[in-house]
């Protein structure tokens, strides 16, 4: 068939091409903006405590995120850092996160920006701010470790924070102040600077009323492994069972061998943060009602977020009614978190094996 090139068809071609661009390009800028920035500091180590693993997989379940993470604490910057263990993850899930080596040493007062760090940790700090300023909308930050990068960057820009960062998730402290808990603990002066800036933030008690307190004002929960995987022969199972008994050798060479995991799930895992982590891409709704149908039950939601006045000052003490407004989380019946809880950790689990080399098989 001929045909003929003429200004009525060329216009109309013309007109085609650019509504084709005019439609691509929208497209690309909505998949672009859509995507939220979270920065997720965590104190991930080889030799630290497990349930920063276990958070780290609740935060890469999360769908539609652009996730920046922070390895937080003294050591991360030496063999037990957590990075190894990351680089083991994106092996598996042939994926590659984002994340950097923060600073080295704790702040030593009010406003500290990292002086005592090391350059190069001090330089990989700037590039928090570089996250925020360069971001597409607000940006999110939670924290499962210390503040310390946190609050270094705030102190040197505070007006970047305050236009660009819309919620900081703090999983730190002891709801009655009687504790001096572990993530405050690590770093005092940043912990501090955050919680009494002003700034947009979520608070998620670690502990209500003293160490391994429960209550409706603390995250804590404890589960047994057995509850939370369906299958030991998944590569995300052998990850954690790797990092669990500190392996040396090849993780790859570990990945091909068989293991006795009878003893693992059988360990009891004290965890703060997994199930919460799930409300920062919207999951959260979807997982509730996924467990009320799998198990016959008409549970609305197991924790909420409710404002409050509060003053922080130093040995981890809380002065209610003082201080600026944040938002403090409320478990509504802990029996029905915990039980949740186990539930979308579980499915989390599920949701990133699905992306692993080897996949799961329900056993």
């Amino acid at each position: 068939m001929k045909f003929i090139v003429n200004k009525r068809n060329f216009i109309v071609f013309a007109l085609a091409a650019i509504f084709i661009i005019i439609c691509c390009t929208q497209t690309t800028n909505c998949v672009v903006e859509d995507k939220k920035t979270i920065i997720f500091s965590t104190d991930l180590l080889q030799n630290g405590d497990f349930d920063d693993y276990f958070d780290l997989i609740a935060m890469k379940s999360l769908k539609n995120i652009n996730l920046k993470v922070i390895l937080d604490g003294n050591e991360q910057s030496g063999k037990n850092s957590g990075g190894k263990s990351i680089n083991n993850l994106d092996y598996i899930t042939k994926e590659k996160t984002s994340y950097i080596i923060g600073l080295d040493k704790e702040l030593i007062s009010k406003n500290d920006t990292g002086k005592n760090s090391t350059k190069k940790n001090r330089d990989n700090n700037d590039k928090i701010l570089d996250i925020i300023r360069k971001a597409k909308g607000k940006v999110t930050i939670v924290t499962v470790g210390s503040l310390r990068d946190v609050a270094a960057s705030y102190n040197k820009n505070s007006k970047l924070f305050q236009a660009k960062v819309d919620k900081i998730y703090v999983f730190a402290g002891d709801y009655e102040g009687t504790y001096l808990e572990n993530n405050v603990a690590l770093d005092e002066y940043a912990y501090l600077d955050i919680m009494n800036s002003g700034l947009p933030i979520y608070w998620i008690p670690c502990f209500e009323n003293g160490l391994w307190t429960k209550g409706n004002n603390a995250s804590y929960l404890t589960v047994k492994h057995s509850e939370l995987f369906s299958c030991t022969k998944s590569d995300l199972f052998k990850w954690f069972m790797y990092r669990f008994y500190h392996e040396n050798g090849n993780f790859k060479v570990y990945l091909k061998q068989t293991h006795d995991s009878k003893a693992f799930l059988n360990e009891t895992r004290n965890l703060w943060c997994s199930p919460i982590l799930s409300i920062l891409d919207g999951s959260y709704n979807t997982y509730v009602e996924d467990f009320n149908k799998k198990y016959n039950r008409n549970i609305d939601s197991i924790f909420d977020f409710e404002e409050i006045k509060a003053k922080f000052s130093k040995g981890g003490k809380v002065d209610y009614g003082d201080g600026n407004k944040i938002m403090k989380v409320k478990i509504k019946n802990h029996d029905e978190y915990t039980e949740v809880g186990k539930y979308i950790i579980s499915e989390m689990i599920k949701e990133v094996e699905k992306t692993t080399t080897q996949q799961t098989v329900t056993e």
